[in-house]
């Protein structure tokens, strides 16, 4: 491994000794130049000689396959929050249903679960137990009301790391849905969404991405995606959103 090669990529280690400290990492050299080629072309061409949507779609696919996910169940959002309400919002809820999640989650996941409290969703949290969430205890949480466990795959203040996989298989077979806020984990340890189980997934890239604030993933799992209704609704939501004049409420797939 050629360890100057690495510390030219990261412009900041010229001026800090900069450690991970789970919260914003420095953006990475080739980040910034790929946000600057953008502004280039936007300021010297208006995006006539860009190919912005086929690179985004690249970029999509490669999202999928950092956690081996299809390209059609991942989109982008502008960071860890939107995501996670997309599920919030976007799930019939009945009153008396309920949420599993942790006493020591970061606020972006908890507060649009707390949301639902008006519309009768309880919020249910494990407490951590000597820096550890133990597993046994979320799976004593979960009953016949409960739609959804919501957690975090690495703890932001402890850094306890959650066994993603024996969870999801518990909450696949017990039919409950499971969201994970995976912005600590995602690219220093594998998330293989499909083998954890995972049905939502979200992730703001300003952590081990090293991207810029305000751009994040977001993960549905296929079979899902009808389970969703869209809370923001857009010309660029349906099948067909280039033919300007034909008002076809059809949503893409």
């Amino acid at each position: 491994m050629d360890w100057q090669t690495l510390r030219e990529e990261f412009p900041i280690t010229r001026n800090y000794n900069f450690q991970n400290h789970a919260a914003v990492a420095p953006v990475s050299r080739r980040s910034a130049q790929a946000a600057c080629s953008y502004l280039e072309q936007a300021s010297g061409s208006a995006y006539l000689e860009g190919h912005f949507y086929r690179h985004a779609d690249h970029v999509r696919a490669q999202i999928a396959q950092l956690i081996n996910a299809n390209p059609d169940e991942v989109t982008f959002c502008k960071n860890t929050s939107e995501g996670l309400s997309l599920v919030a919002n976007g799930l019939s809820w009945n009153s008396g249903d309920n949420i599993v999640t942790t006493n020591v989650e970061f606020a972006a996941n908890m507060y649009p679960w707390m949301a639902l409290r008006p519309r009768g969703v309880q919020v249910r949290m494990v407490f951590e137990e000597d820096g550890r969430i133990p597993l046994e205890r979320i799976f004593e949480s979960i009953d016949s009301r409960t739609r959804l466990v919501t957690i975090s795959s690495v703890q932001f203040a402890s850094g306890f790391r959650t066994d993603l996989a024996t969870l999801g298989e518990y909450c696949q077979s017990k039919g409950v849905f499971l969201c994970v806020d995976v912005i600590q984990s995602l690219g220093a340890f594998p998330i293989d969404a499909k083998a954890m189980n995972i049905d939502f997934l979200a992730a703001d890239g300003h952590k081990w991405l090293c991207a810029p604030e305000g751009i994040g993933i977001f993960f549905v799992r296929k079979e899902l995606q009808g389970h969703l209704r869209p809370t923001s609704i857009g010309w660029m939501s349906m099948k067909e959103p280039f033919n300007f004049n034909r008002y076809q409420f059809e949503f893409a797939d």
